[in-house]
């Protein structure tokens, strides 16, 4: 196939290698797959190719550099990792994903359940779409940069085209996301807690706004960002780390405070109920967390949050649905809408994968599609009491 992605996967061990590349020649997307056994011998090859994607192994060494170098010198070459469940990874993992790397998946050899297996074949075979539909938004910026708009008009998608669109941060997204007006503060909005969802290219959202919020924001915030489990804690102390409000993976039985920023372990529903505290005279908002069947094939589910959330709220609640695929949090917001809540999604320009935010717009339940550059400041505008 001779516009498919060229691919390069990047691991020190040759069974995962020929595991990985095995899986890729089943896609019909895939033109070409090249194997590297260390991170030297990639980026030498890359020198020589222009590679649409590499799957790189997290622990070898100089894998962090090689990353940033990518994304410097080369920003088409997607980057999905691959790593075992240690934790020793866990901080490496969650700076590559800030830096732009769209997924994690596990290290596949001949001991891997087959459960895992067909997860990790079915979530490559949506990134492989993801890039694939890349490819086509790159060709079409450059069929309009060299002043072929008419040809391209009268062109037909790409077989296998994906719904979901890997975007590329171009400098007109930039400006469109500069010169975004912000709406008024509807003057009815009482927001008593912030609920964000979000999936892939996550971290790298995140980042860009729980540490932007000020130290006098006196709304909770609850986050669900599907990942794996043993990463969630790395991203909670990550976004910590560079945040003035306090930031923290939920615990069982935490009860919500004004300010702090709590994350849903991976593995794991976060739903919030009221609860009668022996030293106070309310019931008081309480985090509960419980390993319930996955919701959208998600554990943590936003849907799952979002119903407890419109259980325990009058709809005084503002929803944030950014980067990620599937449709996680579009029943959610259905039923807080229904009882006055709000919701923002990120803009399909400002994601790295327009999937959870396009469910919420073509439901027309996002009240506001705003610019990554500007959630922040459009979370906090709306947090202030008018």
């Amino acid at each position: 196939m001779n516009n498919g992605l060229k691919i390069i996967i990047v691991v020190n061990d040759s069974i995962v290698r020929k595991t990985f590349s095995a899986m890729i020649a089943e896609n019909k997307d895939v033109k070409e797959t090249l194997l590297a056994a260390n991170c030297k011998i990639a980026m030498a090859r890359i020198k020589q190719n222009d590679f649409d994607l590499m799957l790189l192994d997290i622990g070898m060494p100089d894998c962090l550099d090689s990353i940033k170098t990518i994304y410097r010198d080369y920003p088409h070459t997607s980057i999905i990792m691959v790593s075992n469940s240690s934790t020793d990874a866990g901080n490496m993992i969650i700076e590559a994903l800030e830096y732009g790397a769209i997924d994690v998946l596990p290290r596949i050899d001949q001991n891997t359940p087959e459960a895992v297996l067909q997860d990790t074949k079915n979530r490559l075979k949506i990134l492989l779409k993801i890039s694939f539909g890349r490819r086509s938004i790159q060709k079409t910026k450059a069929l309009i940069k060299d002043g072929l708009e008419n040809e391209f008009n009268h062109t037909k998608p790409m077989p296998g085209e994906s719904t979901f669109f890997l975007q590329d941060h171009s400098e007109t997204a930039k400006t469109q996301a500069s010169l975004a007006k912000l709406q008024p503060h509807p003057a009815d909005l009482r927001i008593e807690v912030v609920v964000i969802g979000v999936s892939t290219g996550g971290p790298n959202a995140l980042a860009r706004v729980i540490p932007n919020l000020p130290a006098n924001f006196n709304t909770p915030v609850l986050i669900v960002q599907h990942m794996p489990e043993f990463l969630t804690q790395h991203l909670a102390a990550n976004l910590d780390q560079k945040s003035v409000l306090k930031v923290q993976e939920a615990v069982d039985g935490d009860e919500l405070k004004p300010g702090a920023v709590y994350l849903a372990p991976g593995g794991k529903h976060m739903v919030v109920t009221q609860r009668k505290m022996s030293d106070k005279s309310q019931p008081q908002k309480v985090i509960t967390l419980n390993n319930d069947p996955p919701e959208n094939s998600c554990r943590p589910s936003v849907d799952v949050l979002l119903m407890s959330i419109a259980a325990s709220y009058h709809g005084n609640v503002l929803v944030v649905i950014m980067t990620g695929m599937g449709s996680d949090g579009m029943k959610g917001i259905k039923a807080l809408k229904e009882k006055g809540g709000y919701c923002l999604s990120q803009t399909k320009d400002t994601c790295a994968v327009y999937g959870m935010p396009r469910a919420v717009d073509e439901a027309g339940l996002s009240d506001e599609k705003i610019p990554l550059e500007n959630m922040a400041e459009r979370i906090i505008a709306l947090t202030q009491k008018s």
